[in-house]
Formats: structure tokens, sequence, C-alpha cells
């Protein structure tokens, strides 16, 4: 049997529990719900639903670490609580896992049924800050994943969809601003087949009392409060000002920024990047835009007509974990964009899963054919990025070639004295 809870102030207990049993390590939380058992429990009998459920959660118990924990919710509700889950592609291949087990025929008394699960991810520090937080996130992002009819979705402040995921109570957006409070941190982006660092993503961080807090716990008041475009304009402004020393050792070297709904939506967008290269005498060039596919859906006329207008003015734009939102193929080639993102979800595992590596070449094919450029995310191993070369993949980020880092370590690491030569690529 799954372990049983009474209500979800004992699920927060576990959470806490298998984190402080882990030194106060990362952990993963992911909310199922199955689907199917409605018809299963008409067609034959509450017993057979029942002994259904406990074949699948068997299952679970099969592919999971034993550090691990599973929850029992309700009778098709479900948690999973992933100890030391150091990034989202190790919950996502989990939840990969799962998705894929209870599609598998079970057979109960010589009845053969079939469920099916959606299941809401989030991680606790790297996207929320509490277990309370980490709770609503993956509640949000299920809620989220069963209006979309998705096997599972991480969770991210743009599919948020109006539940109450709370923000940091001590945060406040306009001082945050106005103090200078958040901090950028850069990961570098590589050349599979040169090992040259050719660009970093920013990554944005509020500086509280409590240490550095990720954008899961304040990016929601950020749009409530109709900060964003102050924020993009400091981060882009931070980059630019950055950049403009990093080209002198690379002189193609780009900057990739996440841009929101609310960004794509802005009718000055354009307008607030071009005042800002301009002032530090940059091309278009070194900056590109990173969109999820679910914020090109929030508006996709929008959309498009806004990363038309960027691609006139000369920014690149990249589309972010491509592969795990909507039906990718059916508009892709609707859209003005330069470059893709492969998920880490399928990066992960593609010299261990044969389908997760058919379905990265198939992706970067896909963009060959297209005219894009292809990153692969989530690259932890030296084998996997030489793979990654292999396929014709483009370029690569992960933690084999570097953590995010602050802009002066970026740049003794990475740049200076080295002429964007990759340290982590031998």
């Amino acid at each position: 049997m799954a372990t049983r809870i009474k209500n979800l102030s004992e699920l927060l207990v576990e959470i806490d529990r298998l984190r402080s049993g882990a030194a106060g390590a990362s952990v993963g939380l992911m909310i199922g719900e199955l689907q199917g058992l409605k018809k299963i429990n008409a067609r034959h009998g509450y017993g057979t639903g029942d002994a259904a459920i406990e074949v699948f959660h068997e299952r679970i118990r099969g592919v999971v670490h034993d550090s691990d924990l599973l929850v029992r919710i309700n009778g098709k509700k479900f948690a999973l609580i992933v100890s030391d889950a150091s990034h989202d592609g190790h919950a996502l291949a989990t939840a990969e896992k799962i998705a894929s087990l209870a599609e598998e025929w079970i057979v109960i008394k010589d009845v053969r049924l079939r469920l099916t699960v959606n299941m809401g991810v989030s991680l606790f520090p790297s996207l929320a800050d509490s277990p309370e937080v980490l709770l609503a996130q993956a509640e949000a992002a299920l809620e989220r994943c069963i209006a979309l009819h998705e096997r599972f979705i991480l969770w991210r402040p743009d599919i948020n969809n109006g539940s109450a995921v709370q923000t940091h109570p001590l945060f406040d957006a306009k001082s945050a601003i106005d103090n200078g409070e958040f901090r950028l941190h850069y990961q570098p982006k590589v050349d599979l087949q040169s090992g040259d660092t050719v660009g970093a993503e920013v990554l944005v961080r509020w500086q509280s009392m409590d240490g550095l807090i990720a954008p899961g716990s304040f990016l929601n008041e950020i749009e409530r409060s109709r900060t964003v475009a102050p924020l993009l304009r400091f981060v882009v402004n931070s980059a630019s000002r950055e950049m403009a020393r990093w080209i002198r050792w690379a002189p193609d070297f780009t900057v990739a920024i996440n841009a929101t709904p609310t960004d794509i939506e802005d009718i000055d967008l354009v307008d607030v990047l071009a005042d800002v290269l301009d002032m530090w005498g940059l091309d278009p060039k070194h900056l590109i835009l990173e969109l999820t596919e679910t914020t090109l859906m929030h508006d996709i006329d929008k959309g498009i007509e806004t990363l038309q207008k960027l691609r006139e003015f000369g920014v690149r734009t990249s589309i972010d974990d491509f592969g795990t939102g909507y039906s990718s193929l059916a508009y892709l080639r609707q859209l003005p964009v330069d470059e893709i993102k492969i998920d880490r979800s399928f990066v992960l595992r593609i010299l261990e899963d044969e389908t997760d590596q058919h379905i990265v070449e198939s992706l970067v094919a896909l963009a060959q054919a297209m005219g894009l450029r292809v990153v692969a995310e989530g690259i932890e191993s030296k084998a996997v990025a030489i793979a990654l070369a292999g396929m014709g993949c483009d370029l690569g980020q992960g933690f084999h070639f570097g953590h995010p880092v602050i802009a002066r370590e970026f740049e003794d690491r990475w740049l200076r004295g080295n002429h964007g030569q990759s340290s982590a690529s031998a």
C-alpha cells in the first residue's frame, strides 16, 4: 500500500521530513490524478477499480528510488515526493516513466484495463521556497495539465491559470526594483562541435534576507503589480552591460533572456529593447529572447506579430522547453523563430532510452530542415554531449558545462583568457 494521509497538511509534513532527512537537499513534488476510474467502476465494479489503483501504485514503486515517497491522497489522486531532485530533468524523467506505466494494460481477473494520468510537477528550492508554495505550484500545474489534456506539466509562472500560488511574504515588487534587489546569474551555452562558449542564458534571482530566491516565489507578484516592464528593462540593461564587454573576447557572443506572456503582448517591447541596446552600442543580434510554447499560445496571433517585429529588428528568438507543451509541429512552421531548445526531459536519458534518442534525433532533423538552430538543455555528462554532437545538435547547456554563476565568475571561467573556449568541454 502507498502511504496514506488524511489531509494535505500531512503531505507538507512528509515533504519537510524527507527534505530534512536529505540534509536540506532539493526535492520534487508530483501531484497526479488518474483518469478512467469512473468508467472502470461503472463497468466492472469498485473492487476492480481499487485493484487497478493498487497495481498502478505498485508499478510506481518499482521505478522510483527507495528514498522517494509515494502518498495516496484519495481514490484517484496521489503524490510522489522525489528526493534529491537536483534539477527539473530528474523530476520530469520520473513523470515520463509514471505516465508510460499508467498507459500499460492492467489485467484484473482476466479483465484488461487501461488508465491515463495527469501530473503537475514543481521543485524545491529552484521553483518554490517553502513546502506550502511547492504544493500550491504542483496543484496549479495539475489543473493546467488536466485542462490541456497533457500527461504532465512542470510548474511555471506563466501557466498558473489563476491559482493562488503564494508569493514570498517579504517580497515587494516595486521596492525590489527600486532598491536593486535582483541578481542575475549566467549559465554557459556551448558549441557542441567546437567546445567554444558562444553564449549564456540569464537567470533572475531575488536577494532576500533569507538568501537568493528563485522566480517561482515572485514572478506572480511581478505580473500582478504591473512591474514586468521595469524588471525586463533591468535584466536587459544589466545583461547588455556585461555583453558589451564580453564581445571583446567572443565577437558573436549572445545572451538569452526569458520572456513572459506580458512581455510578448507589450506593444512597446521592441522599443524597450532598442533603447537599451542602443545605449550600450550593441547589435540586436547579440540578444536572444526565449519563450515557452505556453507563452506563445497565450495569444498566438499576438505572439506571431511580436515575433515578426523582433525578427525585423534583429533580435533572435528561441522556443524554450520544446516538445513538452502544445502540438508543436502543427504551428512551428508559422512562427518566425530562430532556434528551438530541446527540453531536458528528452536529453537526460538519450544514452539509456532508445525512444528518447529517436525523439531528439527527429527534433534535430526537423529543426535543420526548417533552418533553425538547435540547443539541447540538461546535458550532465560528456558522453551525452558527444552523442548530441553526433546527431548534429548545434549548442548545449547544462551542469556538465557549468552551473549558473554571477557575471564576474562567468567571465573569469569561460571568457577571459579562454577566447570562448569552454573549460568543461575537454
